[in-house]
């Protein structure tokens, strides 16, 4: 009877817990269920399943909260007139770019199996239909806390995940770096970058709310880990931009002729 009684209790407070739950903590719950989820799949899952899934996950947010999703979540939820506060926005940002880096996997699956001559499965999770053209070394402009620690060996513009525009970059460690004056408090580090004109402007059209081209990085600690590692270790981050206030992204990606690097934690 007592353990009976218990149960009833404890399904009582998840009950209260729930119906507590504001509108907008339920979106956030719904999206990162399906982050997870996208998370948790093989690449072969996820060619044969993405697709279904990425309707089916659609057509819930739209149903329970009015949301329609085009890939942007802080922007698709306060579209539809969710009342977001700073933390919640912050949890949205993180769970777009833990989803936009699983997305990068995939393309990059996919281009291995073309190169193997594999079918390739489209899936709207993967807009990848342009290809990465190679990008000046020296017009990557690294920041000054990493000048002469850290070499740029190769750099790709793109148009890739969702059709978003993205810089893909691979950094070589030269000598060990000490981040302690990098990370906050809580030991976190990112680097992330901004795409400019060949004076230096910043190409506007392709800059997210943020500011700032981010890579997926989401914890702070995969670049900061790369920089404590041994001189001659190498790591590939691939930084994405925003498209919705471009007319043409390809056109405005053309502008973008050098990429600004910065630390911030």
């Amino acid at each position: 009877m007592k353990k009976v009684k218990f149960i009833v209790i404890a399904l009582a407070a998840l009950f209260i817990v729930s119906c507590s739950q504001s509108k907008e903590d339920k979106f956030i719950s719904s999206v990162e269920e399906f982050v997870v989820q996208i998370e948790n799949m093989s690449d072969t899952e996820l060619k044969e399943n993405g697709a279904m899934i990425e309707s089916q996950f659609k057509s819930k947010i739209e149903t329970l909260y009015g949301v329609k999703f085009n890939n942007k979540l802080v922007e698709d939820a306060e579209a539809a007139g969710l009342t977001l506060n700073q933390e919640q926005k912050e949890k949205l940002l993180d769970l777009e770019g833990r989803l936009v880096k699983r997305a990068a996997e995939l393309f990059k699956s996919n281009k291995d199996d073309e190169d193997s001559g594999d079918l390739d499965t489209e899936l709207s999770l993967t807009d990848t239909s342009n290809e990465r053209s190679s990008f000046d070394l020296g017009n990557v402009l690294l920041p000054s806390q990493l000048k002469g620690k850290v070499e740029i060996i190769s750099a790709e513009k793109s148009i890739g995940s969702y059709g978003y525009p993205e810089m893909e970059i691979t950094f070589k460690l030269l000598s060990t770096v000490n981040t302690s004056s990098l990370c906050s408090e809580y030991g976190q580090m990112w680097i992330v970058g901004v795409g400019q004109t060949e004076n230096g402007v910043d190409v506007k059209e392709l800059l997210p709310n943020y500011r700032e081209w981010r890579s997926g990085d989401s914890d702070g600690n995969e670049f900061k880990a790369f920089l404590e590692s041994e001189p001659g270790e190498t790591i590939t981050l691939q930084f994405t931009g925003d498209k919705d206030s471009s007319n043409d992204v390809e056109s405005d990606l053309e502008k973008v002729k050098k990429f600004k690097l910065k630390i911030t934690n």
